[in-house]
């Protein structure tokens, strides 16, 4: 509705305009809604006929004050005073008051005229910043993750469209409600798979916390801290940086609501994961409180723990995918394989089997596990890449020099699907061409497999191989980010500190002792391995060394070590068994099919070892 003008301002309005003020003041104190307004007025002006929105246009602009001071009262029209704001259906009326919109100096009317609307940016900013003060971070702290959050991911679209799904202000609104239910929890403190929740109010504050800053600049704040993660969290980082990383806080948020997340690939095939919770219950790093100033020290946070107990329970279903054995989809119980992030002792693990108390474990007949391993168990860079393809990966996200992965295809008879490809690069310069073209397309670095010893400050012995992230710098360099924390990050290299990374050619294979060893292959595990890495000391290298001996002792003692070879053997002979006999099975059946057209084949196929 328009508000009506004082006498006086009628009165000097028409001296002004005599009969243009009269009709520009019937609409202006007119309480009909706009849309009721009559279009069809007539007003002379330089003696030709104007009619409608010509009229109203035209009256407007050739209004002249006789007298016009900073006491003379506002014009009603021209001055924004009048409070009108009339439908966007009705043109005329809108463009008859652009005319009289206000510089915002001469305002007589409601002030709040001259405040500017707040922009989608804006309100996207507010409610994350929000969202980030309610888990207790300090209002500065909170301003400059969301700032820094939106700047990246304006960059990132820029760069190539293709390269971040929806708008940059829809990413940070589905990470901001992916933060407001993690901060949520579960009321009844169960998870929605039955287990129950581990985590603390505070676990996660301290979770938002850790995710945010992860969000506002990947490269910095994701690090694997004293666990064997680097694929894992290599995939966390390169996820992060484009393509759907708001996808990455959902599943975090339904791990840690849920007991589950739903992982899908660009071809829409989806996975449903269950996670046993103790895997993400907070343990020495992830249960500190998360410190701005010091989170890229390298230890890893609550928002990395829970990634690695997402993404290590996939490693450990696509492996049982592979083998034809049941995963987790079901429920963690029914998994062959169960990942722990954190408290493998909770599943029979020992110390002296897991230095950092994570462990790859296999589920035993009678319902018990076996420690397998002290990592995530990525056995090789084939693996890697499948993570990566499950996880909703581009094609050849993963990078590696041919000398160990050859043209890029994977191994036949491994169970790896079909179209899986790793990037395979010659040299130094034959990387910068397709890191270059793969960084352009999809705004985010490449997973690179390197022999760490082989770095700047590594030992240059022996063997390690090591998931980083890598990505052209702009000044014809390499930016290698290794996941251990700023003062270990590698930074801006050259081709050839590439090349001797990762080209088998040139690696110098040697113990600690100096004896000669295998070169690493595309079958060798990733993890640290016999040489020393960058990141280690010689003090460090050293105690490594010997817990890895007595690990090694430990397994050749095992008294079920020679039973379990036995059982393996025998279920190896009971599959090839079974195998025979459905060969043998489906040629009777389309024998007798062939003979009599319509019959039903009665006989039972055999059944499957379990």
């Amino acid at each position: 509705m328009g508000l009506s003008p004082d006498n006086k301002s009628a009165n000097w309005v028409r001296s002004s305009l005599g009969s243009i003020a009269q009709t520009a003041l019937i609409v202006a104190t007119d309480t009909k809604p706009a849309e009721n307004q009559q279009t069809n007025d007539k007003v002379q002006v330089k003696d030709a006929p104007v009619v409608g929105e010509a009229a109203r246009s035209e009256a407007v602009q050739s209004f002249k004050p006789l007298v016009k001071d900073e006491n003379a009262p506002p014009n009603p029209v021209t001055d924004g005073a009048m409070g009108m704001n009339p439908p966007p259906s009705d043109k005329t009326m809108v463009e008859y008051f652009d005319h009289g919109k206000s510089d915002g100096k001469n305002d007589a009317g409601d002030k709040s005229l001259d405040k500017p609307i707040a922009s989608k940016s804006e309100g996207a900013l507010e409610d994350y910043k929000k969202t980030m003060m309610r888990a207790g971070m300090s209002e500065d702290d909170a301003t400059k993750l969301s700032r820094d959050t939106l700047t990246r991911l304006e960059k990132t679209k820029k760069g190539s469209d293709g390269a971040l799904e929806g708008t940059p202000e829809q990413q940070m609104a589905r990470m901001n409600k992916a933060m407001s239910d993690i901060l949520d929890g579960c009321p009844d403190g169960k998870l929605a798979n039955g287990q129950d929740d581990p985590l603390s109010p505070r676990d996660r504050e301290n979770l938002v916390k850790d995710l945010a800053a992860r969000q506002a600049d990947p490269e910095k704040y994701v690090n694997q801290g004293k666990h064997m993660t680097c694929v894992l969290e290599s995939n966390q980082k390169q996820r992060l940086e484009g393509g759907d990383p708001a996808k990455v806080a959902e599943q975090i948020a339904s791990v840690v609501n849920t007991g589950s997340a739903e992982i899908t690939q660009k071809d829409g095939k989806t996975r449903i994961v269950n996670v046993d919770s103790r895997s993400f219950a907070p343990d020495q790093e992830s249960g500190q409180d998360f410190n701005l100033k010091t989170a890229d020290n390298g230890q890893r946070g609550m928002a990395g723990h829970v990634y690695d107990a997402l993404a290590g329970q996939t490693v450990a279903d696509l492996r049982a995918e592979r083998e034809g054995k049941p995963t987790s989809a079901n429920g963690i119980g029914e998994a062959s394989y169960v990942y722990m992030a954190a408290h493998a002792d909770q599943l029979g693990g020992k110390p002296g089997q897991t230095n950092t108390n994570e462990a790859l474990l296999a589920k035993k007949s009678d319902g018990s596990y076996k420690v397998l391993q002290d990592s995530p168990g990525v056995n090789n860079v084939w693996e890697m890449a499948h993570l990566s393809k499950a996880m909703g990966g581009e094609t050849g996200a993963v990078f590696a020099h041919a000398g160990t992965v050859r043209d890029g295809v994977p191994p036949k008879g491994m169970g790896f699907p079909p179209d899986m490809r790793v990037t395979s690069f010659s040299s130094s310069e034959d990387l910068a061409k397709k890191l270059g073209d793969f960084q352009q397309k999809n705004g985010q670095s490449a997973q690179i497999l390197v022999n760490a010893p082989f770095l700047p400050g590594g030992g240059e012995n022996g063997h390690g191989l090591h998931a980083m992230n890598v990505k052209l710098d702009g000044n014809g360099k390499f930016d290698l980010d290794n996941n251990w924390g700023k003062k270990s990050d590698i930074g801006s290299v050259s081709g050839a500190v590439i090349d001797k990374a990762t080209d088998p050619e040139k690696w110098n294979a040697k113990t600690a002792e100096g004896k000669a060893e295998p070169k690493p292959t595309d079958r060798t595990e990733i993890r640290p391995g016999s040489g020393r890495n960058p990141n280690e000391s010689q003090a460090d290298y050293q105690a490594r060394l010997l817990e890895d001996q007595k690990k090694e002792k430990e397994k050749e003692e095992d008294p079920t070590k020679d039973l379990l070879k036995k059982n393996e053997k025998d279920a190896q002979a009971a599959e090839e068994r079974y195998q025979t006999e459905l060969q043998i099975w489906n040629a009777e059946k389309a024998r007798a099919e062939a003979a009599k057209p319509g019959d039903i084949f009665v006989k039972p196929p055999p059944r499957r070892p379990q």
